[in-house]
């Protein structure tokens, strides 16, 4: 795949500062887990507890309120539809928040809209409301965390830093379903969604003892940076990408139980150890190879396994999670830094405000595919998903270079 991403395409470590080479000429890395980066972490570790219960929002709908394919894509697109009603709010709220405060106000809003879901007996406008709220909630959580990301991690460390704290909220992708799932079967989905109300109040709670970070001045209009040649790129990567992790997420729970897989928290267990696996042993991976030449391949694999859903039987679920996993685990870390890189202060709150809401925007796709499956059938949505998220990693050549070059680290 390197023939896809341009040969400038390095790997983008800034050059190490001389007091960081000892009397041997080797390069000492700043630590990465430092207290605010860790306070940082476990602040998004208790939001994406609430978050990854609504995982489960489809097999409650399914299950509990007799939901079809058409009800069940409507609700699930609402939560992308969120995300690009949150740009202009988010992009708003750099200009007059710091990071800490836009944290804090998304664990309020995710708090209050987990409650909400315990009144929820049809797939009707307070449902649709709720799911538009925590789409709000997990941008502002995730924008500002980002921004505290590239200010609480050493440069040369960026795509590791995002991957854990993307990862952060990954682990939480399968321990909230593994948790709440057996609670649902025995006790209903009440339960589980008060849990879910508690965790996110857990994580402004936490969010309270983060560092402020600063505050970006004059930011980027988005405008301005969706029309440039990297923000048009980003823009189209991130629609077919958005569009795959919502047709998987979506719709594997609804196929899995019309195949008679009953439990589909394997599913979310075996993707988040794939993608947990990446962060954990392979974070520096993207650092090294390229960030653009591991986006290339991750972006395969993510095709790959969504065409492999098509093909669920009994005993494959948690195999094409795993994979699934691993294609988000590098995927996700290496083009988020690849966007940001030599991005100026002004531009990366603006930067990923947009990443999000594109990739947001894709998923809302799900809406019209729901209509598709109940007439063309699950597997055939699956398979033409992942022919489209095949055209991603063709919009990575020449990807435009960093403003401001920077050397990378002899190795």
């Amino acid at each position: 795949m390197s023939g896809l991403v341009a040969a400038r395409d390095r790997s983008p470590v800034r050059q190490p500062d001389t007091d960081r080479v000892d009397a041997f000429g080797v390069t000492r890395s700043r630590p990465l887990f430092t207290s605010r980066f860790v306070a940082l972490l476990l602040v998004q570790m208790a939001f994406g507890f609430a978050f990854a219960t609504f995982f489960l929002l489809p097999k409650f709908l399914a299950q509990e309120l007799h939901a079809g394919a058409a009800s069940i894509g409507l609700l699930s697109s609402m939560f992308g539809l969120a995300g690009i009603i949150a740009v202009p709010l988010v992009s708003r709220g750099f200009s007059l928040l710091n990071p800490r405060a836009l944290v804090l106000l998304g664990c309020a809003i995710m708090t209050l809209s987990a409650f909400g879901f315990a009144a929820v007996d049809e797939v009707g406008p307070l449902a649709i409301g709720l799911r538009l709220l925590q789409g709000v909630a997990s941008a502002l959580v995730y924008n500002a965390g980002l921004v505290l990301v590239t200010e609480f991690a050493p440069p040369e460390r960026l795509a590791q830093a995002i991957g854990w704290f993307a990862g952060a909220n990954l682990v939480m992708n399968a321990f909230a379903p593994l948790v709440a799932e057996p609670l649902a079967e025995s006790h209903g989905f009440l339960p589980a969604f008060l849990l879910a109300g508690g965790a996110a109040l857990f994580g402004g709670l936490l969010a309270l003892r983060l560092a402020a970070g600063q505050r970006p001045a004059q930011q980027t209009r988005v405008l301005s940076f969706a029309r440039s040649e990297k923000g048009l790129r980003m823009v189209a990567v991130l629609l077919l990408v958005g569009l795959g992790f919502g047709v998987m997420f979506s719709f594997s729970q609804p196929f899995a139980l019309e195949l008679g897989i009953r439990n589909v928290s394997g599913f979310f267990v075996a993707f988040t150890a794939g993608a947990v696996i990446v962060r954990v042993l392979l974070g520096r991976v993207a650092d090294v190879v390229g960030y653009g030449r591991v986006t290339a391949v991750a972006l395969v694999f993510y095709a790959g396994s969504i065409v492999a859903m098509g093909a669920l039987a009994p005993g494959r679920l948690e195999w094409i999670g795993a994979l699934f996993g691993l294609a988000q685990g590098f995927f996700l870390p290496a083009f988020t830094a690849l966007v940001i890189q030599g991005a100026a202060p002004g531009e990366r709150g603006t930067a990923m405000v947009l990443f999000n809401a594109c990739f947001g925007a894709g998923s809302w796709s799900v809406l019209l595919l729901g209509v598709a499956a109940e007439v063309i059938g699950y597997r055939s949505v699956f398979a033409g998903t992942g022919a489209m998220v095949l055209l991603a990693p063709f919009l990575l050549r020449r990807w435009p270079a960093a403003a401001a070059a920077e050397p990378a680290v002899a190795r």
